[in-house]
């Protein structure tokens, strides 16, 4: 969330104290000097007379207290809002100012400042451990100051671990009333994205890419920072990077932490893998998407900060797992975060704004890895038992038959492409059209039963025929096999 940065400048401009000569009053308490009864000097209201006179004569052109160096001690008669130094803060552990310094002015009726007068703080702010005044004293939102030889008062705005905007009102009492002012908003920043706290998702992980060109998905990353704030992260810098394919390089967070960039089916195609993971990883393509911020840790103190020795997840620098074993092998494709032309491991201590062990990057690259899939046409579809007498359904009783479908890699086909079933010569049982879900990997696998229909009659022959549908690729013929049922 941004703030408009404000800020208040006062200017005061003081008088010189006007001694007033000759000046007396009589019984009636007319001053004789000119000025009628109770007329102040030097334009300040608020208070009795000095210098032992009657009838409201002013010594030194101020009512109701002393004046010493250029401030007074006489009523309060306003208070203004003078500063909030910086007005922009983060959220504990973000690495940037914690705390603002908000000063307000009093000063009497005629504008002079007041020194010693009773100030009472009251903020406004976003929780999460933001308070005024001393620490852990019970009153977050309260604290008292008294103004200074200037007639200044301040107090001190400390974040917690929640951003938002903050606001500090202070107020006055004297004779002449209650006075009270409030300061510019002050904005609470969130820490840097957290490794902890980030996700990548795509509004479809399936898609025909080996089948069509042109094909798009939406991919997300979610970030927040270590306290699970992401409504302050607008505008953030995350890289995307993808196998294969085409994608948008980089996207920017918006007002909930999210950046999102599209996908295209295109060559390349994926890496083309030897070893377990074949040939289902022929078709897998990994997308890694990459942001400054801090490697995520467990706050076991709950101070909000990395505290050396707490558990962290020690990052390595950010690659294309390209044939899907787990591991950076030379060749993959990765980010050279320090630019030393090598992929680097993990550095063994914690990686963050305020980090302090020899070795740390205070700003280093955090990411999140995730696999799809490119498919192809539907190529392989097969009900086992299989055969023209694989039927064999007993008397009075059911045959259960497992199914798979896929395409050349053995992977499933897309979201929404249906596989349908249908007899003759018995009943069929339970489920008979499945619907696939979004899925990465294969085959897509199930099972139907067929029962006897006329455990009195006299055996039949009998028949099940699977039939497949996708919308996006060209699907199998469909697969018939026969036998009897008894």
């Amino acid at each position: 969330m941004r703030y408009q940065r404000r800020s208040v400048i006062a200017a005061l401009l003081f008088a010189g104290t006007l001694a007033i000569a000759g000046c007396s009053s009589d019984s009636t308490g007319t001053n004789s000097g000119g000025f009628g009864p109770g007329t102040p000097g030097g334009g300040t209201t608020g208070g009795g007379t000095t210098g032992g006179t009657t009838g409201g004569t002013t010594t030194g052109g101020t009512t109701g207290g002393t004046t010493t160096g250029g401030t007074t001690t006489a009523a309060a008669g306003s208070i203004t809002f003078v500063s909030a130094t910086p007005n922009t803060i983060g959220v504990t552990g973000s690495g940037q100012p914690t705390t603002a310094t908000v000063i307000f002015l009093v000063a009497d009726a005629a504008g002079i400042p007041i020194s010693g007068a009773p100030v009472s703080f009251f903020m406004v702010g976003p929780g999460g451990g933001t308070y005024i005044g001393p620490p852990a004293d019970g009153t977050p939102n309260t604290a008292p100051a008294t103004t200074d030889g200037a007639g200044n008062a301040e107090v001190i705005l400390n974040s917690g671990t929640a951003p938002g905007p903050a606001t500090i009102t202070a107020s006055v009492t004297s004779t002449n009333g209650t006075f009270s002012a409030s300061s510019s908003v002050i904005s609470i920043g969130g820490a840097v994205p957290s490794e902890k706290h980030l996700d990548l998702a795509a509004t479809r992980l399936n898609l025909p890419g080996l089948a069509v060109v042109g094909f798009t998905t939406d991919v997300s990353a979610f970030v927040a920072d270590r306290f699970g704030n992401f409504n302050i992260l607008e505008g953030t810098q995350v890289s995307f990077f993808t196998e294969a394919g085409a994608i948008d390089t980089s996207q920017s967070t918006d007002a909930s932490g999210i950046a999102t960039v599209v996908l295209r089916t295109q060559n390349p195609a994926p890496v083309t893998v030897v070893g377990p993971l074949a040939p289902q990883a022929n078709g897998w393509v990994t997308v890694i998407a990459v942001v400054r911020g801090e490697e995520g840790f467990v706050d076991t103190n709950g101070n909000g900060i990395y505290d050396v020795g707490e558990p962290f997840t020690d990052m390595e620098e950010p690659y294309i797992d390209a044939n899907d074993n787990g591991v950076y092998d030379v060749g993959e494709q990765f980010v050279d975060t320090n630019q030393n032309g090598v992929h680097d491991g993990p550095n063994g201590v914690w990686d963050g704004p305020t980090c302090v062990q020899a070795g740390c990057n205070s700003s280093p690259n955090i990411w999140r890895s995730l696999r799809m899939a490119f498919t192809g046409n539907i190529t392989d579809c097969t009900i086992t038992p299989s055969g023209p007498a694989a039927i064999n359904v007993p008397n009075a009783g059911a045959q259960t038959f497992s199914f798979s479908v896929s395409d050349a890699n053995g992977n499933a086909p897309g979201p929404g492409s249906s596989i349908t079933f249908s007899a003759t010569g018995g009943t069929l049982q339970g489920q008979t059209i499945f619907t696939l879900p979004d899925i990465v990997g294969g085959p897509y696998t199930g099972s139907v039963t067929l029962a006897d229909a006329a455990p009195a009659g006299a055996p039949t022959a009998g028949s099940l025929t699977m039939t497949v549908n996708a919308a996006d690729v060209v699907s199998c013929p469909s697969v018939t096999i026969g036998g009897t049922v008894n």
